[in-house]
């Protein structure tokens, strides 16, 4: 069976209306933040993004700086992003990994709105 995105965000978002619980979906992202300087995700670079925007209440995508800047300062920290939120603002959390075990440490929540570059 192969269904296409948008038949699986829409089946989704009814099981979790019917059911009356989240349910979390991953998705893969197009290749339009490769050809950007600022390689922060933004619900764009979703692939088949328009359904899935549309469907999701919530969307969140995680960022290494230092997967495309070796001399970053934010070396260790992931950036887990809200570019997409129904019922509260975006924002985003900055999480410390703790090596060697990649578990996430304690982070701060700040709220701010990623502009529509990704900046």
């Amino acid at each position: 069976m192969n269904r296409s995105v948008g038949e699986i965000a829409t089946g989704l978002k009814n099981l979790a209306k019917e059911l009356r619980c989240p349910v979390i979906a991953l998705a893969q992202l197009n290749r339009n933040l490769e050809q950007r300087a600022n390689k922060r995700p933004v619900a764009a670079d979703l692939r088949e993004s328009g359904v899935i925007e549309q469907e999701a209440d919530v969307i969140f995508m995680v960022y290494r700086d230092e997967k495309y800047n070796e001399n970053t300062e934010l070396k260790g920290i992931t950036e887990i992003i809200c570019v997409k939120s129904r019922h509260a603002p975006g924002g985003r959390k900055d999480l410390p990994l703790q090596q060697p075990l990649l578990r996430p440490g304690p982070g701060r929540f700040h709220l701010q709105r990623p502009d529509a570059t990704g900046g």
